[in-house]
């Protein structure tokens, strides 16, 4: 489940929505929340993959801009046209608070195999985005 809670800059922007989320999901209090206790807005994103967190989580903590694994996603769009990563890259499995993950986001918390926060660090963003904050949330 990938949830994104924000405050967008006006009222005028919220837009609650998900994707393929249940109910119970949309629902659900998730780590990172507390990241925007006063969102107006949030979108969760829930998707199924048929493996256990452990197989799970290298791949999760790799992705980003740079010279971290790449986005899995349209590799036309997000990567520039760089291949979305098909083998794990030693060493992107070491995670700290704080520590840049993509171009505008930092580590705000973490769980092994559990949960990866992403946030907007203070004044990034925040005119043109509101605050944003994005949890990756690994279920068994």
């Amino acid at each position: 489940m990938t949830p994104l809670s924000l405050v967008p800059p006006s009222p005028a922007l919220a837009v609650g929505r998900s994707v393929r989320a249940t109910a119970t999901e949309r629902a659900r209090a998730l780590p990172g929340d507390e990241q925007i206790p006063d969102a107006i807005d949030t979108l969760t994103h829930g998707i199924t993959i048929r493996r256990a967190p452990r197989d799970v989580w290298p791949w999760l903590v790799q992705m980003g801009a740079g010279s971290r694994g790449g986005w899995y996603s349209y590799d036309w769009l997000d990567n520039f046209g760089r291949r979305s990563p098909t083998t794990l890259t030693p060493g992107l499995e070491r995670l700290a608070v704080g520590q840049p993950v993509m171009r505008i986001f930092r580590i705000a918390s973490f769980v092994p195999e559990r949960h990866l926060t992403l946030a907007l660090p203070p004044g990034a963003g925040e005119r043109l985005f509101g605050r944003v904050a994005v949890t990756y949330r690994v279920v068994a």
